[in-house]
């Protein structure tokens, strides 16, 4: 449900427009909204574990193609504990953007977790089990004052007290405004670690810091982070 806490006015024009970031491609872990409010669909689109293998020697190459990590993957989570023994994949597939990246479609976020378990426990040196996606929502309006110290840094323990008000898990987040300019509003981004949340923070139009209302809307990159993994 809706969460009430706070004022419920839309912050100045102004501070809406602070910030802008013009569209480019994404990270594959990161996804966003193709439009405004008008898709929100594309938040619900597959899941999926993505493996990386471009640190793979030459010799256990044959190891870490689609197949054979099929297979690592299938036996693993079959043979768990109180296991599913008749489980199969949804799919696995070669990523089109990257050959080194092999991609194991979820049907949920349950299977999403069990298969990344069992993909991390698979014995091939240089594989790696890249984080889960995350989902990027901009924040403006924001009150710079329960975000940032006076040194213009992200105050300790900020993701986790937002996470807490907004009934999120966020990931990560950034200021995207000049931090010199002064000004006490302004706009970041966070990273949220289910789409079902970011949805709904676009659906409601708003993000509540320290019982004060900002803004929502879709995060457009300037440019992409590196990627990132599990080690």
């Amino acid at each position: 449900g809706s969460i009430s806490s706070g004022a419920q006015t839309s912050p100045q024009p102004s501070y809406a427009d602070v910030a802008r970031t013009p569209p480019t491609s994404q990270p594959s872990n990161v996804r966003t909204l193709s439009s405004m409010r008008t898709t929100p669909s594309s938040f619900t689109d597959t899941l999926f574990c993505t493996i990386d293998t471009s640190r793979v020697s030459e010799e256990d190459r044959g190891k870490a193609q689609v197949g054979e990590v099929r297979q690592a993957i299938e036996g693993k989570v079959r043979a768990r504990e109180g296991g599913q023994p008749n489980w199969r994949y949804a799919a696995v597939v070669k990523d089109i953007r990257n050959e080194d990246r092999i991609k194991v479609v979820c049907r949920d976020e349950a299977e999403l977790q069990l298969v990344r378990e069992a993909a991390e426990r698979i014995i091939i040196k240089g594989v790696r089990v890249l984080r889960d996606q995350l989902y990027p929502v901009k924040v403006n309006g924001a009150n710079r004052t329960a975000v940032l110290d006076s040194s213009g840094n992200i105050l300790p323990s900020t993701a986790e007290a937002l996470g807490k008000e907004n009934k999120v898990t966020i990931a990560k987040m950034h200021w995207l405004s000049n931090k010199e300019n002064g000004k006490i509003y302004g706009s970041m981004v966070i990273y949220v670690t289910k789409a079902s949340d970011a949805r709904r923070l676009l659906d409601e139009r708003y993000f509540h810091l320290a019982g004060e209302s900002a803004s929502t809307n879709v995060f457009k990159r300037r440019q992409g982070p590196d990627q990132y993994y599990n080690c």
